[in-house]
């Protein structure tokens, strides 16, 4: 969902106007990007879609004319929220290497709680 957030947001996409892309609520967004709820298989599969900006999506939705409208103190706005993603995304892929670098210093069959003689 880290991707998805930081997708909608480097586009200014506010959570409502990714809902109605994406044809949930509002609130269930919230509940990803929360981590409280996944989305169902085939959500995954246009998120995906989606993400990677196929023909069809771009067809659908003109980013590049959308971003032309926005204010300066949106776009403003937008700069900050993307920088403040950024650093979440940072900080959460740091916190997955250093704690996958400690997993993988431990013996897969030797419990670190046993002491060996």
């Amino acid at each position: 969902m880290l991707e998805l957030k930081k997708w909608a947001v480097e586009r200014g996409i506010k959570q409502k106007d990714l809902a109605k892309i994406l044809d949930v609520s509002p609130q269930l967004i919230t509940e990803w990007f929360a981590f409280r709820r996944a989305p169902t298989g085939e959500k995954v599969i246009e998120i995906q879609e989606l993400i990677k900006t196929k023909p069809r999506v771009r067809e659908m939705i003109n980013f590049e004319e959308m971003e032309k409208t926005f204010s300066p103190e949106r776009r403003r706005q937008i700069a900050v929220r993307t920088e403040e993603v950024r650093k979440e995304v940072q900080r959460a892929s740091k916190f997955h290497r250093v704690h996958a670098r400690k997993a993988s210093r431990r013996h897969p069959l030797k419990p670190h709680h046993v002491k060996t003689f």
